[in-house]
């Protein structure tokens, strides 16, 4: 009769099995974390071009609403009689963070009273703020 041995350890083949399966599992963790990293990145870019938007918004918030705000677009008049640019645009501005370059651009758009045409009842600001990816 074959007497059995309790065998103690690992054999080879149980070590390299395990130890191909562990670097794997851990080329997927790493690979994980850097694309999370590049995500924050991109995050922290979008984050600064919305305050930066909005900072300029804000600046451009009064000067928009004034009644005797004159557009360079028009220069020297606010005679609505007169056709405004439609829309006039302005910028690029840009600004530098942290090596990013982000530029502003945006229109102003005279909305006309539909019922009296020569009758101005506000404006819109469309703007974009861009930056390389």
């Amino acid at each position: 009769m074959l007497s059995l041995k309790k065998k103690n350890g690992f054999s080879l083949v149980e070590v390299i099995i395990a130890s191909v399966i562990f670097i794997i599992s851990t080329v997927g963790l790493f690979s994980a974390l850097s694309g999370l990293r590049t995500a924050s990145g991109e995050s922290k870019k979008r984050l600064f071009a919305a305050n930066y938007g909005k900072q300029v918004l804000e600046g451009l918030r009064a000067k928009v609403d004034d009644r005797t705000w004159n557009d360079s677009c028009n220069p020297g008049t606010m005679d609505l009689s007169v056709t405004l640019p439609n829309p006039c645009t302005h910028g690029p501005f840009t600004t530098t963070v942290d090596g990013t370059t982000y530029t502003v651009q945006y229109t102003v758009t005279p909305q006309m009273n539909p019922s009296v045409p020569t009758q101005e009842m506000g404006r819109t600001i469309n703007m974009t703020v861009t930056w390389p990816l």
